[in-house]
C-alpha cells in the first residue's frame, strides 16, 4: 500500500506547485525576436583595391632564401600607395560583395573561391572553397591556418583582406590572390 500513497503525494506536490494557464495576474512574457546580426556588407571596388605598379612575380630557383635589396627603390608615403580602407565597427563578421567587379589573373578570368585574412598576428581562410562574389566572412565561416582563432573584428584591429583562387591538395594549400585591400575596425 505504500506505492499508492507514494503516488498520491507526489501528485499532490506536482499539483500545489503548478501555476494556474488561465491566471490573468501573471504578466506573459514574449521570446525575443531578435533578427541575426548584421553584418556589414563590403563591396569589393577598385578604390579599396591595393596594387603593385608591376605585376611580374620574381622566380627564383629553389633555396633555402633569398637576400631582398631595396636602397634604389623610393618608399612613398603610404597615403600615395595604400587605397582607402574600409572602415567598419565591431562586428562579429562582414559581408563581401565581388559581383561589381571583374576579377581575374593575367589574361585567364577565374571566379574566386576563397578569402584570406591577416590580421592578429594570425592568418585566416574560408573553411571551404566555394566559387561565388559573394562571401560571409565570421567565426562560423573562417579555420585559423596559424595564430589565434578568430574572434570577430574588434576596435583597433587592422586586417588584410584577400580574395582569389584557392587550391587544395591532398599535400598542398595554394592561393592565387586576384585582388586585395585593408580594413580598420573603428
Amino acid at each position: 500500500m505504500k506505492s499508492p500513497a507514494v503516488f498520491i503525494f507526489v501528485l499532490i506536490l506536482v499539483a500545489g506547485c503548478s501555476k494556474p494557464t488561465d491566471s490573468t495576474d501573471a504578466p506573459t512574457k514574449s521570446a525575443p525576436s531578435s533578427p541575426p546580426p548584421e553584418y556589414p556588407l563590403l563591396v569589393v571596388d577598385e578604390e579599396h583595391e591595393i596594387r603593385g605598379t608591376n605585376e611580374l612575380a620574381y622566380r627564383i630557383r629553389a633555396r633555402l632564401g633569398v637576400g631582398i635589396d631595396a636602397t634604389n627603390f623610393h618608399f612613398a608615403d603610404g597615403a600615395t600607395i595604400m587605397p582607402t580602407a574600409y572602415q567598419i565597427s565591431a562586428t562579429p563578421g562582414i559581408r563581401i560583395d565581388a559581383t561589381k567587379v571583374h576579377l581575374s589573373d593575367g589574361t585567364n578570368s577565374f571566379n574566386p573561391n576563397m578569402v584570406q585574412l591577416i590580421g592578429n598576428e594570425s592568418l585566416y581562410r574560408l573553411s571551404s572553397e566555394t566559387e561565388t562574389n559573394f562571401y560571409t566572412v565570421d567565426y562560423y565561416k573562417l579555420e585559423t591556418v596559424g595564430g589565434d582563432s578568430f574572434r570577430g573584428f574588434k576596435p583597433g584591429d587592422h586586417f588584410m583582406l584577400a580574395i582569389g583562387r584557392g587550391t587544395n591538395t591532398f599535400q598542398d594549400h595554394k592561393f592565387w590572390v586576384m585582388w586585395a585591400g585593408h580594413i580598420e575596425v573603428k
